[in-house]
């Protein structure tokens, strides 16, 4: 195992953190779950070690050999009308080398837009794309590093933006323990050209970075494993800004658990899963009060049909705010194509 590379990764993530910055952000929809396990896990996940070339998207050390002729194709009918997805593809250049291409999208759907005197100037749509091209490297059996490059296109009627991003991640696995660990430095980059270029102001807005941790543990003689994500490691108060303050409210467990996501597998055998995850941040902030629902939980399965699996999963927001996630994963080389 190279321990430079290793040691140059938390040297980054070191600087990264002291240069986090907090408030508005562009292009959140990076952060949204980009397959049917991710949704069903609350969200995110950075430490499952599994065959599913999707969660490449979350970390980018997650390719390996397993992703070879990987195909993931994935699809959310999100809330209020909103829809996204993604697709993407794994190849490797040796056994040590590992690629992927994929893509995202998000449709806000149609709008009607008017000028300032009310007056009607029709329709017009909201979009959000990302291209990713992911690289990952075996460093040994039980350590995998990899970077995910982003350029990002936004389009909202007659503004739009371009912006560049990038994912760091290292995934640890040990066969022995059943144990995964993973830690991700999301979305590093900058706004290349904001969206009110077009009347000459160039002022660029951060995007969302985090850092992101996490552990998976399968149980021998169980079928079962349990997950533990830590999110948004860069910054410990996660209460919203009011007047360029933070509000400081709320006591330290209460805090801690806003950056965790508590996920279980279920694993009856290799061809289905079930899970079921809480996001404590979600619920938290979300839930409405004197409603009872089940905000914060989320839940999905995994089903091998032939040589596809089937991935569904739901997560509640707040009470009968429902986003439905639905995935389809292959690998290619089952049917000949290499």
């Amino acid at each position: 195992m190279n321990k430079k590379l290793i040691l140059l990764y938390f040297l980054i993530l070191s600087v990264l953190q002291l240069n986090a910055q907090a408030g508005n952000t562009v292009y959140s929809f990076l952060d949204l779950p980009a397959s049917a396990h991710l949704g069903a896990m609350g969200g995110t996940n950075v430490s499952l070690y599994d065959q599913d070339i999707n969660l490449a998207f979350n970390n980018p050390a997650l390719l390996s050999e397993d992703t070879k002729n990987a195909l993931g194709l994935n699809y959310t009918n999100y809330l209020a009308g909103i829809n996204f997805g993604s697709a993407i593809y794994g190849f490797n250049a040796s056994e040590t080398n590992h690629w992927a291409l994929g893509i995202r999208y998000i449709n806000y759907g149609q709008f009607q837009g008017y000028t300032s005197d009310n007056v009607s100037t029709g329709t017009f749509n909201a979009q959000d794309y990302a291209v990713n091209l992911i690289y990952a490297r075996t460093l040994s059996d039980k350590w995998n590093i990899g970077v995910a490059f982003q350029p990002i296109y936004s389009h909202y009627e007659a503004y739009s933006s371009v912006g560049l991003s990038a994912n760091v991640g290292l995934h640890f696995h040990d066969e022995t323990s059943l144990t995964s660990f993973g830690i991700v430095a999301k979305n590093i980059g900058t706004q290349i050209t904001s969206y009110d270029a077009i009347n000459g102001d160039q002022a660029r807005e951060p995007l969302p970075f985090e850092i992101e941790m996490g552990i998976t543990k399968k149980f021998e003689h169980a079928p079962f494993q349990l997950t533990v994500t830590a999110t948004n490691l860069q910054r410990w108060n996660l209460n919203y800004q009011e007047n360029d303050s933070i509000a400081t409210s709320g006591s330290v467990v209460n805090m801690l658990f806003r950056h965790l996501i508590f996920a279980i597998d279920f694993l009856p055998s290799n061809h289905f899963y079930l899970t079921v995850a809480y996001n404590d941040r979600r619920a938290s902030e979300l839930s409405i009060a004197n409603i009872r629902s089940l905000s914060g939980f989320s839940g999905g399965f995994g089903i091998n049909i032939s040589r596809v699996r089937i991935g569904f999963a739901i997560a509640e927001y707040q009470a009968g705010s429902l986003a439905y996630h639905f995935s389809l994963t292959t690998k290619l080389s089952d049917f000949g194509i290499q």
